[in-house]
């Protein structure tokens, strides 16, 4: 079965600008040293995941296959998981452990 949309552009063009506020979001959490870095980067590194396999997926039997390939071993594979997988590591560096922790005040 083949399948035909002509919004396409749209979407990718969305993808896109969904990638940059995430590659940006991510820049000013790890600037300014805010945890939400850890969910920024599984988030931006799951973006790049999402499309490098939409890409592949959506070119596959296509000339523009071979493009598509060399992009997604190149450029969103190898910094799609270890964005992910650094959001875990990230939490020792942007939050103190308990034991170093302030009380909170008790009510």
């Amino acid at each position: 079965m083949r399948y035909t949309s002509h919004d396409w552009r749209g979407v990718w063009v969305g993808l896109d600008l969904a990638e940059l506020a995430g590659f940006a979001a991510t820049a000013w959490a790890a600037w300014h040293q805010r945890q939400v870095l850890i969910v920024l980067m599984n988030v931006t590194g799951t973006l790049l995941v999402c499309d490098a396999w939409f890409d592949l997926a959506l070119a596959y039997g296509s000339r523009g296959f071979t493009m598509s390939l060399v992009t997604a071993l190149l450029v969103e594979l190898p910094l799609g998981p270890p964005a992910s997988g650094r959001g875990a590591h990230t939490r020792g560096r942007t939050s103190p452990p308990m034991s170093q922790r302030p009380e909170a005040p008790r009510l």
